[in-house]
């Protein structure tokens, strides 16, 4: 597969990514029409598939496409990468429970995604990278605005037991050392020993 075709691939997952997340936020009377017409569960069906899809392509495409250097990331990149994306992983886990991290962080989820995506553009100069990576953070951002203007005024959730926050911790932490394995299979590109 050329690489042309893999940043093709890489776009079009991008896009499909970012219209399936982003509608429902910006298009909530049409939402609920489908929902209505479709039925909440073929509905949760069609938009995980969309998701698969858009995740499949986006792999394919990342690993078929060239990295064509763009600009020279800083030397310490790398290692701020590495301090924060244990963080990042803890906010990402955070979301799908009940912690006093979501009474610090909105969108603990899209804050992880952002600084997933500022991670990788500190330690990566090439143009999938920035395609990816800058795609992928500006989705987040504009994710955080949107829904802020959908659902107004921020009520923060009551506390909860702090065991719940330890838990999230060494869950993304436990996810941080699988990512780590992981990374060469998913992108092509060893990040351990980097």
């Amino acid at each position: 597969m050329s690489g042309n075709i893999g940043m093709a691939l890489l776009l079009i997952g991008l896009g499909l990514w970012f219209l399936t997340h982003i509608s429902p936020s910006i298009l909530v009377g049409k939402r609920q029409q489908l929902v209505y017409v479709l039925g909440k569960g073929a509905y949760r069906g069609i938009f995980t598939a969309l998701i698969l899809v858009s995740l499949a392509l986006i792999v394919f495409g990342w690993r078929a496409s060239v990295p064509t250097p763009i600009y020279e990331p800083p030397n310490w990149g790398r290692h701020l990468s590495w301090l924060l994306m244990p963080a990042a992983l803890i906010l990402f886990v955070s979301g799908f429970f009940r912690t006093n991290l979501k009474r610090l962080v909105r969108h603990p989820q899209l804050v992880s995604v952002a600084l997933w995506s500022a991670c990788h553009l500190f330690s990566n100069g090439d143009a999938r990278s920035l395609v990816l990576f800058g795609g992928v953070g500006a989705w987040a951002l504009l994710s955080i605005i949107t829904i802020n203007l959908r659902d107004g005024r921020w009520r923060k959730p009551h506390p909860a037991p702090w065991v719940r926050d330890l838990t999230t911790v060494s869950i993304g932490a436990a996810v941080y050392v699988l990512a780590l394995f992981a990374h060469p299979y998913l992108s092509g590109v060893s990040v351990v020993g980097a």
